[in-house]
């Protein structure tokens, strides 16, 4: 007996395509912004964050035809990991400001 197509496997009703995203334990000393006119929508950073809170923003933009990342800060864990993984230098870390959880832009 052949087993049945992969198309005809049942999903996993425990498995889903929906982030979502835990409050943080502590507050990191800093979290990770994307310089936007850096970015050039590689996604490389996207596939080492630990945390899954680095989304691609579609949409075109000077370097960017197919969009550039978004982080979204209050999920940060600060690991830096995004950081060194930017080929362009993209992305940077900004202290955190400890009322919002997020960059502390000056």
């Amino acid at each position: 007996m052949t087993p049945p197509p992969q198309t005809d496997i049942p999903r996993s009703p425990f498995t889903s395509q929906t982030r979502i995203r835990v409050p943080r334990k502590k507050t990191p000393p800093e979290v990770a912004v994307v310089n936007e006119d850096g970015c050039t929508g590689c996604e490389a950073c996207i596939i080492f964050c630990p945390v899954d809170c680095i989304d691609k923003i579609m949409g075109e933009t000077p370097n960017a035809p197919t969009g550039i990342v978004r982080i979204y800060e209050p999920t940060c864990i600060g690991c830096k990991l995004c950081v060194k993984a930017c080929p362009w230098d993209a992305i940077d870390m900004y202290k955190t400001d400890p009322a919002t959880g997020t960059a502390a832009r000056a």
